[in-house]
């Protein structure tokens, strides 16, 4: 069924923009998916975005009340715990190459922030390891057990081919990991992921339980001991749902997009990608 006609979300509309500018590749595509209404193309785009052109959706959640009249400081301790994140895997494994910078999407909350990561593997964990883990465990922080950080880092390490680094360099490197995780997810940001894992990342970094011990038995010799059915453990993991601003996602122009900054340390403002003449048949705001 065609979808030419239907106007995009908020968020589709920031990543169909952000194909635009980046990627004449990922625009066709995109678009194509758009309009046959393929499932979840949004979260191949996003995947697609970090592994070939270092750029990192971030999307928060809903603000409290309580936030929002400092809401910029929220946003720009939120942004920079994963430029501090960046940093940490950058500065032994890339440090000729690594590029942080984060800009909003557009003027709207809550915030959508696109970060540039380079390089490409740096990017590809954020989308496949550290955002979906954030969406999934602060919501229930209780679960995210130190061993169970200790294994999301080494399955990091790993991804990052990095285990050829001196012992005492890696356990630094996981320890301070750790550390950034443990305060991500006690940031008052609630961080939404648009990305899923890069494999069965929980399954395999969940530490093993040891078996309960048996019941004590309740009842006299020779009588029934049935006990009641214990429902299995659920280990079927979904991401949040990402809130659907649309009704208000014509409201930032086309040329206003991607223009704000968000100053951190030891950034400088991007270079402004030039713009390409969209292409034919497809135009989500034809006024702007």
């Amino acid at each position: 069924m065609s979808n030419q006609h239907k106007t995009p979300t908020r968020l589709q509309r920031i990543l169909l923009k952000l194909a635009e500018r980046h990627s004449p590749a990922l625009t066709a595509w995109s678009r194509q998916q758009f309009t046959r209404d393929v499932d979840n193309w949004e979260r191949e785009l996003a995947s697609r975005l970090a592994s070939q052109n270092s750029l990192v959706v971030l999307i928060a959640d809903e603000f409290e009340p309580s936030m929002l009249k400092d809401q910029k400081r929220h946003i720009t301790d939120w942004v920079k715990s994963y430029q501090r994140f960046h940093r940490l895997l950058g500065q032994l494994l890339f440090p000729t190459t690594r590029r942080f910078h984060a800009r909003y999407a557009d003027d709207k909350m809550p915030p959508v922030v696109v970060i540039t990561a380079d390089p490409a593997p740096i990017a590809t964990v954020f989308s496949g390891f550290v955002l979906p883990y954030l969406a999934i465990r602060q919501p229930e922080q209780n679960l995210a057990s130190e061993l169970e950080l200790r294994g999301l880092m080494d399955m990091i390490i790993d991804h990052l081919q990095a285990d050829d680094l001196p012992r005492a360099v890696i356990d630094e490197m996981r320890r301070s990991g750790v550390n950034l995780l443990v305060s991500m997810l006690q940031t008052r940001v609630r961080h939404l992921s648009l990305t899923d894992f890069n494999g069965q990342v929980l399954a395999q970094i969940q530490p093993s339980q040891s078996p309960p011990p048996p019941p004590r038995p309740e009842t006299l010799p020779g009588e029934s001991q049935h006990q009641p059915d214990v429902p299995p453990e659920n280990t079927a993991y979904e991401l949040p749902q990402i809130p659907d601003s649309s009704s208000e996602s014509k409201l930032t122009a086309t040329q206003d997009m991607f223009q704000q900054d968000i100053f951190l340390p030891g950034t400088r403002p991007l270079r402004r990608p030039t713009k390409r003449p969209p292409l034919p048949g497809f135009d989500d705001d034809e006024d702007n």
